[in-house]
């Protein structure tokens, strides 16, 4: 199975990746979606605009709450699971002793305490376990401050629990007062789809905090956690926003490549290290998850990696070999990967972007993107001088416009970035847009998929 050859074919060959171009997109001088005919392929097809199908992006971290990632185009919630594979933030609960009765009862660990129903009732239900998300541990991270008050010293009690039908929720004392009386309780975010927002944001002293999510680890006779999900990088949710968005920056018409797509937000970059760099097993577990997910939900996943590392043999490394299996084990699920910025020499593409079974993306530039965006007069469409060329291996396989403006945090400054990072979600968004076609009422109507070797009729569980 050939997947990667298959997945080249279908996307040229329906006018993806292929150089078609709709009149007049008023934004893509910022994010530009004609050049691979995504816009007019969706002018054509308005209701193949992604929709029945997921991207997720292995990044770091996506931020659900920022204008273009809130929802989809037939308003359903944009980002449906968000998890972080690195350990980066997840918070160990032990036990909690209760002290004071009435009113207000004081739970106490050897690592702090939690005030809590200052009122008639109280909130909690013992047994309680408590735990502590400390910024201190984000010292080396582009964010520090995750309340955005100004200062990097904070202190915010996360409290588990079980809820009146059994469940296991949580609390945040999202102001960190020490007192979690009045606040939500979450269950975990893939549940109720509700991003948790710290307090106390003070705009005249810091940038505004990220979105993040909630997933409650807790078995019977084992450890008790919470796993925070916090996009401190903005590269997953500028990525995210090329493959997905829709209604960028608030404005109607401004859009990614499959507006209609669902996201899962997959961090598997620890943004304390250099370059929120993977760690041990991080990229094997995040695709590990999405195979599963789609296998459970029998719903196609496209998998947008912009992360990698140069080969020293290329295609031989064990990440390449893992993705090989994955391929053949998930039809489910479609690889797109970033091809690297180590040109302009030959046979620089990265890994695991060196796997036959992904689709590697270089970059490309058009004239208008290069007059508008850079400032250079360019003739004719070129590829990057930063994007890895092929040599050892007939990679990569597509390119794509490797430069737009698109969605970041609020915490970030700038949202124009360039790369074959950039690149990847352009094509990862391709394949959604052809996934949304296939599961349209005419399969046939995407003819090139009948056409293509390797089975695009497993997709989906079909």
């Amino acid at each position: 199975m050939k997947a990667h050859l298959s997945w080249t074919a279908v996307l040229v060959g329906v006018g993806l990746v292929g150089g078609a171009r709709a009149d007049g997109d008023p934004f893509s001088t910022f994010l530009d979606t004609e050049s691979i005919g995504a816009a007019a392929f969706r002018k054509a097809h308005p209701e193949w605009d992604g929709r029945g199908v997921v991207i997720a992006v292995l990044d770091t971290g996506v931020d659900m709450g920022v204008q273009g990632l809130e929802s989809t185009t037939e308003g359903d919630v944009k980002v449906i699971e968000a998890r972080d594979f690195t350990g980066e933030a997840t918070v160990e609960c032990e036990q909690a002793v209760p002290e004071g009765e009435g009113g207000q009862v004081l739970y106490r660990t050897r690592a702090g305490f939690v005030r809590d129903g200052i009122g008639p009732a109280a909130v909690l239900r013992p047994p309680v376990f408590l735990g502590f998300l400390e910024e201190s541990r984000f010292r080396d991270a582009a964010v520090q401050d995750l309340n955005g008050n100004g200062r990097n010293d904070d202190r915010f009690a996360v409290v588990l629990f079980r809820d009146g039908s059994g469940e296991w929720v949580a609390v945040v004392d999202r102001d960190g007062d020490g007192d979690v009386s009045g606040e939500d309780v979450h269950r975990s975010y893939s549940k109720d789809l509700s991003p948790l927002r710290l307090a106390g944001h003070d705009p005249t002293r810091g940038l505004a905090a990220a979105s993040m999510a909630v997933t409650i680890e807790v078995s019977d006779s084992g450890p008790k956690r919470v796993e925070f999900h916090i996009p401190t990088g903005s590269h997953g949710t500028h990525v995210a926003g090329i493959a997905a968005g829709f209604r960028l920056n608030g404005v109607e018409g401004r859009d990614g490549i499959a507006p209609g797509a669902r996201v899962m937000s997959l961090k598997i970059g620890d943004n304390r290290l250099s370059g929120g760099a993977t760690v041990t097993e991080s990229m094997k577990r995040a695709l590990e998850f999405a195979g599963r997910w789609a296998r459970e939900h029998r719903v196609p996943v496209v998998v947008n990696m912009s992360y990698g590392v140069g080969s020293e043999l290329e295609g031989e490394a064990d990440i390449e070999r893992f993705v090989n299996r994955f391929a053949e084990e998930n039809p489910g699920v479609v690889m797109v990967f970033s091809a690297g910025n180590g040109g302009p020499g030959l046979s620089t593409v990265g890994s695991p972007a060196a796997a036959l079974h992904a689709i590697s993306v270089g970059a490309v530039v058009s004239p208008q993107s290069a007059r508008d965006l850079l400032g250079a007069d360019v003739r004719t469409t070129q590829v990057f001088h930063f994007s890895s060329r092929g040599g050892e291996l007939a990679k990569p396989d597509v390119c794509a416009p490797g430069i737009a403006s698109s969605s970041v945090p609020n915490w970030e400054k700038a949202d124009l970035f360039r790369g074959t990072s950039m690149a990847a979600p352009q094509v990862a968004g391709a394949a959604a847009l052809l996934l949304s076609a296939l599961q349209g009422r005419d399969r046939g109507s995407a003819g090139a998929g009948k056409r293509a070797p390797g089975g695009l009729e497993g997709v989906g569980g079909r």
